[in-house]
């Protein structure tokens, strides 16, 4: 799908999850078209995770970095790269809001929640744990705010 947004047409065209990580990618596949940039793309996404858990927690960053799960995806084209990203910045802008009260951290965990269905639809089932857990802890009314951004 990613040749494809990028145009080059040299094979037939399949659906996956989302339209959305191929046509992301296809963006910088057609600024430079090499197999390079699919892993560099898919290396972005890890370093940014790293860095949102280092912000949260350097033994979680540790054990992130030396994964072997981790460094086995990382070369993979797949949309479940930037999933973990969203999900973890969900984590964390739900953790930020749950200290300060402010609407912005809302707003932002929101987003994530919704890009992280977007670009992985699988990813709804571990976003409906997160959002039981919140649910648990919270009154019902700030929560039905939460669903104007999914």
């Amino acid at each position: 799908m990613a040749k494809s947004f990028a145009g080059y047409e040299n094979q037939s065209i399949f659906t996956s999850h989302s339209l959305l990580y191929p046509f992301f990618v296809g963006i910088f596949l057609s600024l430079y078209p090499s197999l390079f940039v699919v892993q560099l793309v898919g290396l972005f996404w890890i370093a940014l995770t790293a860095l949102l858990l280092l912000y949260i927690d350097s033994r979680a960053y540790l054990l992130f970095l030396f994964s072997p799960i981790v460094w086995m995806t990382s070369v993979a084209f797949s949309p479940i790269l930037p999933t973990m990203f969203f999900m973890t910045a969900l984590y964390v802008a739900y953790l930020r809001w749950q200290k300060t009260h402010k609407f912005v951290y809302f707003i932002f965990s929101a987003l994530s929640f919704g890009l992280a269905f977007a670009f992985y639809t699988a990813a709804i089932v571990p976003l409906f744990f997160f959002l039981f857990a919140y649910f648990i802890f919270r009154r019902f009314n700030p929560g039905l705010m939460f669903f104007k951004f999914f």
